[in-house]
């Protein structure tokens, strides 16, 4: 399919799920020349479900998990008002190793 504003051939985009929202998109075509976009319509596959995830029955755990997740965060954040970068990262890495046990 060539490009409707600059007639450059179009790229194919196949239907997937975005990796910044986490929300399924339909397939469309993509001109890398001008950045257009048209919808790729009956073309293509449609766009994936996404899975929930299991929990196991475990809530609880789940639960001190997303806790100790956003306490990490919360500290991490006002780290970063009074240290320098690398300090941060640091910190960070060692938070999330506490973590992810």
């Amino acid at each position: 399919m060539d490009c409707p504003m600059c007639q450059v051939e179009m790229k194919l985009i196949r239907a997937g799920v975005s990796k910044k929202t986490n929300k399924p998109y339909k397939a469309f075509y993509k001109c890398e020349e001008c950045g257009g976009t048209v919808n790729a319509g009956a073309e293509a596959e449609p766009a994936p479900k996404i899975s929930k995830p299991v929990f196991n029955g475990d809530n609880l755990g789940m639960m001190r998990l997303a806790y100790r997740k956003d306490l990490m965060v919360a500290l991490v954040n006002k780290m970063t008002e009074h240290t320098d970068a690398n300090s941060v990262i640091i910190m960070f890495n060692t938070l999330w190793a506490e973590v992810e046990k």
